[in-house]
């Protein structure tokens, strides 16, 4: 895999070309007092990732792709820092933009519900915030961090993208399965098996309607009327197959 990919880079570098190369400066004040007024929302917050997709968000797509030297695409410094960027600057400032982006005072991505819980696996994974998903502007911004992710491979820093399996496999068009529900929130994926089993000693059937709890917590009709809308042992599996593709899909706009 390895030659393949480093083909494929070597094939789609540049060295010039328009808006080339880019230079990105951070703010490591305004960001800390963004985070100190609460502001986690993708529209108000001013941390290091914000800062470097307003700066970038216009560019031409070959900013991306233009190596400056051996191991950098951008031109990159800290306001009211001083040091030359010989390539320790540009390290730093593509980890502060990433650990920005995963981050709990940034809340475009959210906790997987079993790290909220820290339960079964991935305990420190995050996943698309499904209440930001239709906005044009989180729509470029995960398209941005498809940018970075190509960058951090290009430049052979290799950044820390922590999300679980479901996600990576969604950006590579597998198929996502059960195990990948688990994998992302286990207590409520046995709580859907233990309906589908009609185990009375878990479930408790006069509390259940067709509407399901998203991993922003947020509750969601199934169907239309579904709040209204009992489930039954006749229709169990209905419900339960539906809980599980609303899970599996909830920010398939995220990863298209």
């Amino acid at each position: 895999k390895t030659p393949l990919l480093d083909t494929a880079v070597s094939s789609t570098t540049v060295t010039s070309g328009k808006d080339c190369p880019a230079n990105v400066i951070l703010d490591n004040a305004k960001s800390l007092h963004s985070r100190d007024r609460g502001e986690k929302d993708p529209v108000s917050s001013q941390n290091c990732f914000v800062q470097a997709f307003q700066q970038l968000r216009e560019k031409d797509s070959l900013v991306y792709r233009c190596l400056t030297s051996s191991d950098r695409v951008f031109q990159t410094s800290f306001v009211g820092e001083s040091g030359i960027d010989a390539g320790g600057v540009y390290r730093e400032a593509m980890s502060r933009i990433v650990e920005d982006l995963f981050s709990e005072h940034f809340d475009l991505l959210l906790l997987c519900p079993n790290a909220q819980q820290q339960v079964h696996s991935n305990m420190d994974k995050y996943i698309p915030n499904p209440q930001h998903i239709g906005s044009k502007l989180v729509r470029e911004m995960f398209e941005f961090i498809g940018k970075l992710m190509a960058v951090s491979v290009r430049t052979k820093l290799y950044l820390p993208f922590e999300f679980p399996p479901i996600v990576w496999k969604k950006l590579v068009g597998e198929d996502v399965g059960l195990e990948d529900f688990m994998a992302m929130d286990a207590i409520a994926c046995k709580q859907v098996e233990a309906v589908r089993a009609w185990d009375l000693e878990t479930v408790d059937p006069s509390k259940l309607r067709f509407e399901h709890q998203g991993s922003d917590k947020v509750e969601r009709e199934l169907v239309p009327g579904g709040k209204n809308k009992a489930v039954t042992c006749e229709n169990r599996v209905d419900y339960c197959d539906a809980v599980v593709a609303a899970r599996l899909n909830e920010f398939n706009e995220a990863t298209r």
